[in-house]
């Protein structure tokens, strides 16, 4: 699939940028989405991510990931993220190749307690990443070819003027597996950044809230956001992420980022 944004962050999960809103007056909601793509442009990245999972009594568990990401020569994304606390789940990781065109990303999930590696179909990207209140998918980069997206509003949140973007499911593949008929996205018009994204259900109904704060620019027009907050409605469960130690355009030891370095231990905490 072309036009790829990765995240993040965790997660998910990213995005960017500088120009007045009046330079984009009156384009479209790809254009956008494409500027957004254009301002993330890097190679490789490090981040620590300091992860609470409250459940609904508003009871915490905490956990700690490590998320290394690199472009291959065919400018796709290479994303594992691992498990290094706490010890029953220490070593554990997802694995996602970006593939271009109409072709599915690939995930692979390695469960350290198993010592197995298990791919994550199509159908199960929908389904929750270990516990957390997010979805396989939202573990993906955003895919401009695989989405439709037009600008529906726009409106302040957080003292900025923002666009408000509806993404919806454009190919076979995507309104097959994916578990969101829409979303709608928060594009902050000064920095590109994505500041808010309200998750629909198959039914049309608004399932969950992701909120993305602690905007920091890295370098030129990349901007990225350090917490990011995902509440799950009909659950009342929310997931909070940190992000820190992040490493931007280093080397990056590329056989970690594979179905053998998915099973290797990484001694980080």
């Amino acid at each position: 699939m072309k036009n790829r944004i990765i995240f993040c962050s965790v997660f998910l999960i990213i995005a960017s940028g500088l120009f007045s809103s009046n330079v984009f007056a009156g384009n479209s909601g790809i254009d956008i989405m494409r500027e957004r793509e254009e301002r993330q442009t890097h190679q490789s990245e490090y981040v620590r991510l300091e992860m609470s999972i409250f459940d609904s009594k508003d009871r915490e568990k905490k956990q700690v990931m490590h998320l290394w990401f690199y472009k291959d020569e065919k400018k796709q994304a290479r994303t594992l993220m691992k498990f290094s606390s706490p010890s029953k789940v220490s070593g554990t990781g997802l694995l996602t190749w970006e593939q271009k065109e109409s072709e599915e990303d690939d995930q692979w999930l390695y469960l350290s307690a198993a010592k197995r590696v298990k791919r994550i179909a199509g159908s199960s990207k929908k389904n929750l990443f270990m516990g957390t209140d997010l979805a396989y998918e939202d573990l993906r980069p955003e895919s401009l070819n695989a989405h439709t997206y037009k600008i529906v509003k726009e409106e302040m949140l957080d003292g900025k003027d923002c666009w408000i973007i509806e993404a919806l499911p454009s190919t076979p593949s995507e309104k097959k597996y994916s578990g969101y008929s829409k979303r709608l996205l928060w594009i902050q018009k000064d920095n590109y950044l994505n500041v808010k994204t309200e998750f629909f259900g198959r039914g049309g109904k608004l399932i969950k809230i992701g909120s993305y704060r602690d905007p920091e620019n890295i370098k030129g027009d990349l901007w990225v956001s350090n917490t990011t907050e995902m509440n799950r409605l009909s659950s009342k469960t929310k997931t909070i992420i940190i992000k820190t130690n992040r490493q931007i355009d280093q080397e990056i030891d590329q056989t970690l980022i594979t179905q053998q370095g998915l099973k290797r231990p990484t001694n980080l905490k």
